[in-house]
């Protein structure tokens, strides 16, 4: 109806929820949920705010000023892999260490929480055995910054999509790419049905029933 104000999800968070050269910007899972929304005609907008090679900290420099800005109803927070990955320029170490992952992590969500907006964190997608051998201790590192992702979860205001619960590493294509750590196409979307599922459950989705 005319003259009701949209509300509006928020992605931030890494490349996860953008376009790549295998997956076209209809198949990313934002554009996915925007057009089940529209399909439901619902008057929910979806914003994505997600940038190409974002780590937890440069969302936690954004966040105050997005949420003051756009005003939105949820959030949805898609980042890691850019932190946790190592990286051969730090021999090895992650972009973003565990300690101040955490730091940055827990201000975003109070953030979040001081504005009551509810929050769905997607989980780091685990990568493959094959890259596993070749960077020792990297399934064990992305379970680790997981943890830290998960501790906030409450199942009410605060959920966590954990994609561990979907993705094999030994047989990690189903639903990531060739590089073991994007989604592909099947991918993006199992992370759209996952997140529509939850709006629905949650009562986020108004289903009008006939």
């Amino acid at each position: 109806m005319a003259g009701i104000e949209k509300r509006k999800v928020l992605v931030t968070g890494d490349s996860l929820a953008l376009p790549r050269r295998e997956v076209k910007v209809r198949e990313t899972y934002p554009v996915l949920l925007q057009k089940n929304l529209l399909k439901l005609k619902s008057n929910i907008k979806v914003i994505n705010h997600a940038q190409y090679g974002q780590t937890i900290i440069g969302v936690s420099q954004s966040i105050e000023a997005d949420l003051a800005s756009l005003r939105p109803d949820m959030v949805i927070l898609h980042v890691g892999i850019v932190d946790c990955w190592p990286r051969k320029e730090l021999r090895g170490k992650p972009k973003t260490d565990l300690k101040s992952f955490k730091k940055h992590y827990i201000k975003i969500v109070n953030l979040v929480k001081k504005h009551n907006i509810p929050l769905i964190i997607v989980g780091i997608c685990p990568t493959s055995i094959r890259m596993d051998n070749k960077y020792p201790n990297t399934l064990n590192q992305i379970a680790k910054y997981n943890n830290v992702l998960k501790s906030e979860s409450n199942k009410k205001d605060i959920f966590f999509l954990d994609m561990a619960n979907f993705i094999d590493s030994s047989r990690p294509n189903t639903y990531l790419l060739l590089d073991d750590q994007h989604l592909n196409r099947r991918g993006s979307r199992l992370v759209f049905k996952l997140i529509n599922n939850h709006l629905i459950r949650s009562g986020f989705i108004r289903i009008r029933r006939k």
